[in-house]
Formats: C-alpha cells, sequence, structure tokens
C-alpha cells in the first residue's frame, strides 16, 4: 500500500473519532482526484484485518466499482461482487456492491457491525439508496457509513445533514493546488490537482444555422480544438448521444482520431475506448473520446482506465518480473511460456493493445498519456455535473515511477513523463454560471446550500454568488483568479457581464439581440414563423438536391429564443394551423 498524505491521514482518524462519539454517519468532502478512494481504503484494510466488521463499498457505476475493486484481485482478503454478471460470494468480508444489484439481492450477514461506502453520495437520497440503507439497518446491530464525494449538495440546494450526522471537508482545491496552507499551516510542495486553463469563445455572430442547432453551444468546437487542445488527451461532453455521434464524425473528417461511448455498449468495448484514450503511440489510440451522457461526468479516472490493461493476476505480475528485470537470462522457449503466462493475466479485449506473444518484440503496453483537455458542449443547471466534468483533467501525473522507468529504458521503449498543464474549453456557458473548480469549497451540512445548481424563488435557498472570472479580451484566456492580468498572454483581463440572477431558467447564450418577451402570443407567433422558415429551407434545399432539416429545428430555434421547449399543445397547434402532418 502506498503511503497515505497528512491530509488523508487525518481524515481517517477524524472518522474514527466520529464513529467513536457515537456519529456514525459521515460525509467525507475532497475534490476530485484528493483521493477519497484511498481513504477508504486506509479504513478497510485494518477492518478486515482485525475482523471488526463485513465491509461494503457500493456505487451506482461499474466504473466506480471496479476501480477500488482493482486494489484487492492481489490481496489475501476474500473479495466479491454483488452485481449482475460478477462472481458472487456471500459468506465474502469485502463486498463490491451495484446499487441497483444491491436493492434487489438478500444480504447474509456475516458479523455483527456493517462499514458502508457509498461513492458519489450526493445521490444517497434516491429511492434506491434509500431501500439500501434500511436494508443494512434491519439487518446489522451497528451500521457504519462513510459517504464519499466532491459535490455534497443536492439539487434542491440543501446539504446532508438529514442523511449524515456529521461531514468532513478533507481539502479544498486551493490547498491541493499548493495554492494555500491546511489548517496546521503546511503546505503541499507537489500538488495533487492542477489549475485548469479555461479558453471561452464568444457567440457566432448572424443567424447560424449550425449554432441553432446546438442549443447552448458557443463556438466552432472542432476548430477550437484544434487552436488550443491540439495533441492532448480529450473528452468531450456533448448534449446528447446524437450529438456526440456528429461531433466525432466531425474531429475525424479533419483527420483526428475520435471516438463515440456510451452506456449501450458492452462492458469490453467501453474498456476498449477508455484504455484507447489513456495511451499513447499505438494503432487502436483515441485523441477524443466523445459522450452525450454522464460517463465522464463522476467517477471516470484517466489513470485507472490505462491499469486496466496491466496483468491482473499474481502469476501473470511475477512473470512480467522476470521479463522486465535486465539481469534475467531466458532461453527461447523460456521466455515465450512466460509471455504466454503474463497475457493470460490481462483481461481478453485488452491483449490487442500488447505485443503478440510471439512477435519477439519487448513485452510492454504503450506508455501512459494522461487526460489533459476537457471540452464541454453540455449546458447544465447542475452545478455539481459541472465541478466533477472540470475535475477529470486536474489529477496530477509526474510521470512513470521509477521501476517503470528501469524496465522500458533498457528495452529501448518510451516512458511516461509529466503531464502539461490542464485545459477546459467551455462551449457551454457553465463556467460563468457556476464558476472555476478552484473556488468551489466550504459547503454547509446543517443549513441550506447557497451552491445550490438549481435554484427558484421562493425555495428557501439563498441566491448563488460565485467568483466571476475576467476574460482576455485578446486572447479569450480565462482569469479564474481574477489577478486583472492573462497568465496566457499578459494582456488586462475585462470583468465579465454579471448574470440575471432574478430569472427562473439559465440562458446559457443568449442568440437574440434584444430579451425574448415571453406572452402566449409571442410564442405561437415565433413558433409558426420558425415552422413557415422551416418549410422555406427544405423547398430549397429539395431543390438543390440536398438533404431536409430535421423537423426539430423550429422548437431549436424556440428554445434558443425563451430558454425552454414549447409544449405539446403549442406544437400541435401550430401544425394544425399550417398544415404541417
Amino acid at each position: 500500500m502506498r503511503t497515505p498524505r497528512p491530509y488523508q491521514t487525518a481524515a481517517v482518524d477524524k472518522i474514527k473519532q466520529l464513529w467513536s462519539s457515537g456519529k456514525r454517519r459521515v460525509v467525507v468532502v475532497a475534490p476530485v482526484g484528493a483521493g477519497k478512494t484511498y481513504i477508504a481504503e486506509l479504513l478497510i484494510v485494518p477492518t478486515l484485518k482485525h475482523k471488526w466488521a463485513q465491509v461494503f463499498f457500493c456505487a451506482h457505476t461499474e466504473s466506480l466499482l471496479d476501480q477500488p475493486a482493482q486494489r484487492f484481485t492481489s490481496t489475501e482478503m476474500q473479495a466479491a461482487y454483488i452485481k449482475a454478471g460478477r462472481a458472487t460470494d456471500p459468506t465474502a468480508m469485502l463486498q463490491f456492491c451495484s446499487a441497483q444489484t444491491l436493492a434487489r439481492r438478500d444480504i447474509v450477514p456475516q458479523h455483527e457491525r456493517a462499514v458502508v461506502f457509498v461513492d458519489e453520495a450526493h445521490r444517497v437520497k434516491s429511492a434506491t439508496y434509500i431501500e439500501i440503507l434500511n436494508k443494512f439497518k434491519s439487518l446489522f446491530k451497528f451500521v457504519y457509513i462513510v459517504y464519499l464525494t466532491a459535490t455534497p449538495y443536492r439539487l434542491d440546494g440543501r446539504g446532508l445533514a438529514d442523511i449524515a450526522d456529521a461531514q468532513i471537508e478533507v481539502a479544498t482545491p486551493k490547498q491541493l493546488m499548493g495554492k494555500i496552507p491546511f489548517p496546521d499551516g503546511s503546505i503541499i510542495s507537489r500538488p495533487v490537482i492542477l489549475p485548469p486553463l479555461y479558453w471561452t469563445e464568444p457567440p457566432p455572430e448572424g443567424d447560424d444555422t449550425e449554432a441553432a442547432l446546438s442549443p447552448g453551444i458557443v463556438g466552432d468546437v472542432v476548430r477550437i480544438w484544434q487552436k488550443r487542445g491540439q495533441g492532448l488527451a480529450t473528452i468531450c461532453r456533448a448534449y446528447s448521444i446524437d450529438h456526440s455521434k456528429l461531433l466525432v464524425e466531425r474531429f475525424r473528417s479533419v483527420g483526428i482520431s475520435a471516438s463515440h461511448i456510451d452506456g449501450t455498449m458492452t462492458t469490453a468495448q467501453r474498456r476498449r475506448l477508455l484504455v484507447g484514450l489513456s495511451v499513447v503511440g499505438h494503432p487502436l489510440a483515441i485523441d477524443i473520446l466523445c459522450a452525450g451522457s454522464n460517463i465522464f461526468d463522476e467517477g471516470f479516472d484517466s489513470r485507472a482506465s490505462y491499469e486496466m490493461l496491466l496483468p491482473r493476476t499474481e502469476d501473470a505480475l511475477e512473470a512480467w518480473r522476470i521479463l522486465r528485470d535486465p539481469v534475467t537470462q531466458l532461453g527461447p522457449s523460456e521466455a515465450l511460456l512466460l509471455r504466454r503466462r503474463v497475457l493470460d493475466g490481462v483481461l481478453p479485449e485488452l491483449r490487442d493493445f500488447w505485443p503478440p506473444v510471439e512477435s519477439g518484440r519487448p513485452l510492454e503496453p504503450p506508455p501512459y498519456r494522461p487526460l489533459c483537455c476537457l471540452i464541454d458542449a453540455a449546458p447544465t443547471a447542475s452545478k455539481g455535473a459541472w465541478m466533477q466534468r472540470q475535475g477529470r483533467v486536474v489529477r496530477v501525473w509526474y510521470g512513470d515511477d521509477e521501476e517503470t522507468v528501469l524496465a522500458r529504458s533498457w528495452q529501448g521503449l518510451t516512458v511516461s513523463g509529466p503531464r502539461p498543464s490542464p485545459v477546459v474549453l467551455c462551449h457551454s456557458g457553465s463556467l460563468d454560471r457556476h464558476g472555476a473548480l478552484i473556488h468551489h469549497e466550504n459547503f454547509p451540512f446543517t443549513t441550506d446550500a447557497i451552491w445550490s445548481p438549481k435554484l427558484r424563488l421562493g425555495n428557501g435557498v439563498a441566491k448563488l454568488h460565485v467568483p466571476l472570472p475576467r476574460i482576455c479580451p485578446g486572447c479569450l484566456s480565462i482569469d479564474v483568479e481574477r489577478t486583472g492580468t492573462c497568465a496566457y498572454c499578459g494582456a488586462a483581463t475585462a470583468e465579465p457581464n454579471l448574470p440575471d440572477e432574478t430569472k427562473k431558467e439559465v440562458d446559457f447564450v443568449a442568440r437574440e439581440a434584444a430579451p425574448a418577451t415571453s406572452t402566449p402570443g409571442t410564442r405561437e407567433a415565433f413558433l409558426k414563423s420558425q415552422y413557415v422558415r422551416w418549410l422555406s429551407i427544405n423547398r430549397d434545399q429539395a431543390a438543390q438536391g440536398k438533404p431536409a432539416y430535421k423537423p426539430g429545428w423550429p422548437l431549436v430555434r424556440f428554445k434558443a429564443r425563451f430558454g425552454f421547449w414549447p409544449d405539446m399543445a403549442l406544437q400541435k397547434q401550430v401544425k394544425a394551423q399550417l398544415g404541417i402532418q
């Protein structure tokens, strides 16, 4: 087990102290990349070693389970899954549990105590988790719960005090970036996360049809990535699956290696794509991976994806250590046998990332390529989702460890070096609305949250106040710390336009020259005008032999103007007036 950082040790000590005082339900808050899963591991190992309790690690996605489970594959601790399609063992003292499966299956207690970890705990008020927690309470005499999250608030703007007894804020982004000290006065000398470089673009000029077909998206996603993110491993969050597939086509049309990923794919297919994004110098490597769902919003870790590529069994790891030893002398048949043992320990769907057994090439995977760029093209009213997305690209990477450098160097292979600064290309308006990751701290527990992602008048929650970034008028870089000077080109940065916080809905992009007046009459007139225009455009398209605009085009125009979709009654009324079937 690696050496814990001081703030992780302090978190474990604080959790134990709270448990001893009778506060058995603890929320552990830390930024993405702070090592919340490792904090859980620091509690799990002694709990199992001393047979103090049965342990359950719960999450709602496969990746959130696989990442911590990987850490126990080579240990003597008995672990199993409570998940559809995975090998089960009800007697195992460590269970990795899919929330959806756990709610349906019976639990067979192996101890009077249960220690339950809930990852991405801001989801814990769902009906599924309420059922799970009630199940634990009814089956075990003592239940200790650790809620892990980077965003400890819910969509109603409130904290988590009704489902927990205490909250620990382990570290803030500024502390993990080494910008301010911890309460004990210490400062991190090697940052754990890095502050991103943010870029934005002005809205398109004129009445651009392509922009209208991408609600709330500002700027040319492909062109701006070529200018700001070229060469960086990138995730792209699109606003829908169709939008994601369209962006992949656009990137490929200009020679960029891009792929789409979504939840309908098999586990093996998703693993291949995630590993492809995490490697460089291989035919299966990917520059940009696009998703139109929340695959990247929670739990995604680029390094953990790469580690799925490595041998998983003790026999394979031992064979790999022998092959990597520069002083070991092996005959051809012996070396071939060892190579087969190594690849037998690699997941079958990932073996073609390695050299073939009989190729004679050094048996090493492609070097790791850290994730460095986020393209955010999915407007969201959720502050938590926006913060989670930024967190995907800020994890620090100082390069391969000494053992890996030695093993690859003597075989004449390249190694993974330190990562460049992370880049966030914001096309969604979320930076202006929700703020930068560096300011995401100081969360209330027993009072209403000011970090509410969805604010409504009269819900008893204070208005959202986030430090708005300054924009460089020259290079359009973002000065999130409001220093007044662009860190990229040195120009003076400009004050942003403050958003209108009295509105009930968030307008991510104002596409009209003047604010739209929303009355039943204006909405009907505008939608009718857009349907008339749609009919006219499609007549011209047909005359030129071009494909027609989609039937949703007038609806997108309506939403761009008023900030919400037209209801079905209005759509039917306008279509009937124009004779549209």
